[in-house]
């Protein structure tokens, strides 16, 4: 088991991100560096099950970091000090929009009506496609790029009006924490991913990386 003293993350170590279905009792609390603070195995978001894992949860918080580690290293971003090069609130909110876990909700028109030119009938059933509406033209300058910089940080990757996540302050607080732990650190993949190939959530089966 490893250690939770966070000495032990400084020694290049393999990690394996992945579900938290596999063994649970077994993990022990990692120690937040950044936070000052041991976080319990019952509630932590990222604990270690054997000598080079740490598993996150999903779809949530968990599965947006992997998503965001992926498309840090896939679009050859260093992950060392990124938040010191960039604000980690505008890092935590395009890494949302670029790759949206929840890629849509499906809904009921309530009354008859229109949207762009499409008639939508009264008790219609419909689907808002988040991750589509994140890569929009004409709401994002250069959509599929990754960029730190932008102005518009209105995206829709936690919905929005009365279904608005709850939960979302919560998310990006479990992602700071995360992220300034992460970004202590170089990150490269040791294998390509392979997603989990459901329709409605993004994500991968597991990734393997390298942490140095």
């Amino acid at each position: 088991m490893m250690d939770t003293d966070h000495r032990s993350f400084l020694t290049p170590v393999s990690y394996r991100l992945a579900s938290m279905s596999d063994h649970p009792s077994s993990s022990k609390p990692l120690s937040y560096r950044d936070a000052g603070v041991d976080i319990d195995a019952g509630d932590a978001l990222v604990r270690t099950t054997g000598p080079h894992a740490a598993r996150t949860r999903r779809p949530g918080a968990g599965g947006a970091i992997e998503n965001a580690i992926v498309a840090l290293l896939q679009n050859n971003i260093p992950t060392k000090n990124l938040d010191n090069d960039h604000n980690i609130k505008n890092i935590i909110e395009e890494l949302i929009r670029w790759y949206s876990p929840l890629q849509f909700f499906q809904r009921w028109v309530l009354e008859e009506t229109e949207i762009s030119g499409i008639k939508l009938p009264k008790f219609s059933k419909i689907a808002i496609l988040l991750g589509s509406a994140n890569r929009d033209g004409e709401a994002f300058e250069d959509p599929e790029e990754i960029n730190f910089q932008r102005s518009n940080l209105n995206h829709t990757s936690f919905g929005g009006g009365v279904h608005y996540c709850l939960g979302a302050h919560l998310a990006r607080l479990e992602l700071e924490v995360s992220f300034k732990n992460l970004f202590q650190n170089n990150i490269s993949l040791n294998e390509e991913p392979e997603r989990t190939g459901a329709f409605g959530i993004r994500g991968f089966k597991e990734i393997n990386v390298s942490i140095n």
